[in-house]
This record gives C-alpha cells, structure tokens and sequence, in this order.
C-alpha cells in the first residue's frame, strides 16, 4: 500500500513544482525579452495545480517580465491547469510537443485566449534552442 500511496504522490504535480518553474521561466523571459528585436504584446500567462489551488502567473506588461503581481486582469490571458507530474516535466525542459499531448489528453486543462498561448509555445521553443545551443 505504501509503495501505491509513494507512486501517486510521485505522479502529482506540487504547488512547489509550478512555483520554481515558473521562476526559472520568468528568469528566462526576462533575459531574452531585453534583447527581442519585436515588440512582443502584453499578456498574462497562470499555471496551476489545480481548479482550487492558487495560479501562479507570469506577465509581460510593458517589457516586464513578473510573477504573480496583481494588475493582469485586463491582460490578454491563458491558464493551464497542470495534474500530472510529467506535464511539469515537459515544462521543465521545454518540451512542446509532452505539453501538447498533455493538453489533448486531458492532463493539461488550457483555457483563455489563443494569442498568450501562441505566445507562450513560442517562447517555450525559443528556450529549447537556446539550451540545445549550449549543449552543443
């Protein structure tokens, strides 16, 4: 019963998961949005755990990359409601096409507006290259 009950606390995403993920992302953002070339739009982008559970959210406002300040409501948003640990771990490394398969499986909730879910995917693949880069 113990290695059952190890199992799925092992399958769960954690609020704390999201939380250094999405500083380790906004991080990211903040470097290679300095140097962006185009303009990118405002947006609003929250991941959580679950329905109840508190979101964390990214925003891009007027250049600047935050997490979880208050003044998005007005924002183009998306929200992802992240259930499975394999879903963070697509995120983690930048993995697109486990987060899209996480979307159409159902273990992955996307809701809002396509624009900051474009975006976001963009910015998802553009991380991806610059690690693939380094690794090389």
């Amino acid at each position: 019963m113990a290695v059952v009950n190890s199992q799925a606390k092992e399958s769960n995403a954690t609020q704390a998961d999201i939380e250094n993920w999405a500083h380790s992302f906004s991080a990211y953002l903040k470097e290679s949005l300095t140097d962006a070339v185009a303009p990118s739009p405002n947006l609003a982008i929250t991941v959580s755990i679950s329905e109840q559970a508190e979101p964390i959210t990214i925003v891009y406002n007027d250049g600047i990359v935050s997490v979880n300040e208050f003044g998005s409501d007005n924002l183009p948003t998306c929200s992802l409601v992240i259930t499975d640990k394999s879903t963070v771990t697509a995120l983690q490394v930048s993995d697109v096409q486990v987060l899209l398969r996480s979307i159409c499986k159902g273990t992955c909730l996307l809701k809002g507006q396509v624009e900051p879910f474009i975006w976001f995917i963009g910015r998802i693949v553009d991380q991806k290259q610059v690690e693939m880069k380094v690794i090389s």
